[in-house]
């Protein structure tokens, strides 16, 4: 950039100068990722950009040496600002969407993985939006999260392994609601419209999904039940 030098200072006027150039032309960078729309239906992949920054210290010197000068410009250099997640660094992220009942794994902006999966029954939310895995749990023991409610009837705790309702592996992750994405004891409800809000997998295909997500990886769940969909419903073709 060049800047004209019609200007007098004294104190610290100079440094004041140079520090606002480098408030307002610092340039933010962006992160790569992978979100949702405004509206929920879809996901948004951002690619990561580079921002800029001016280094004030070295901008304040450069005024300084012009103004003893008598120089009426000023060459100023800014330097590249790295992303720190960048589109080869962004890794896993799972997309789940409910219009489909089917899972995806990302790596970065690759589907390298999908699997038919269970969603919530009519009554019950899937929750959409941009969440993260918080924990993983290899045999999860199950807590009746309803005891009061549809849970009523129910164990209020069932240790893992055969029949617990989880299956084998269960993913926690922040949406409201206890959401886990986690195997099943009921396989034929796989496909369908038929949970409580958990993303339901197949036990063996939970087990193949478990060590390819992390803690810290994103779940982003998009899209709706169609209208009309009953309980035990497939999504139309």
């Amino acid at each position: 950039m060049n800047l004209s030098l019609d200007v007098s200072s004294s104190g610290t006027g100079v440094a004041d100068f140079a520090s606002m150039i480098a408030k307002r032309t610092y340039v933010s960078p962006v992160d790569a990722s992978i979100g949702i729309t405004p509206s929920h239906d879809d996901i948004t992949m951002i690619h990561a950009r580079p921002g800029a920054k001016l280094d004030a210290a070295a901008a304040k010197v450069a005024i300084q040496r012009a103004l003893a000068q008598g120089k009426g410009h000023v060459a100023l250099e800014t330097a590249r600002v790295q992303p720190k997640v960048t589109d080869d660094s962004l890794g896993h992220t799972v997309v789940v969407r409910l219009n489909e009942n089917r899972l995806y794994l990302y790596d970065g902006f690759q589907v390298v993985r999908t699997f038919t999966v269970a969603t919530a029954k009519p009554g019950f939310t899937t929750p959409t939006g941009v969440w993260r895995i918080y924990d993983k749990q290899v045999d999860p023991v199950w807590h009746n999260p309803a005891l009061d409610g549809w849970g009523a009837g129910e164990p209020a705790v069932i240790p893992g392994g055969p029949g617990n309702p989880m299956g084998p592996r269960a993913i926690y992750i922040t949406a409201p609601g206890l959401i886990r994405i986690h195997g099943t004891s009921d396989e034929a409800s796989i496909g369908r419209y038929a949970s409580h809000g958990c993303i339901r997998m197949h036990n063996d295909e939970v087990v193949q999904l478990y060590p390819d997500v992390q803690v810290g990886d994103h779940v982003v769940i998009v899209g709706a039940r169609p209208a009309g969909a009953a309980y035990w419903s497939f999504p139309p073709a």
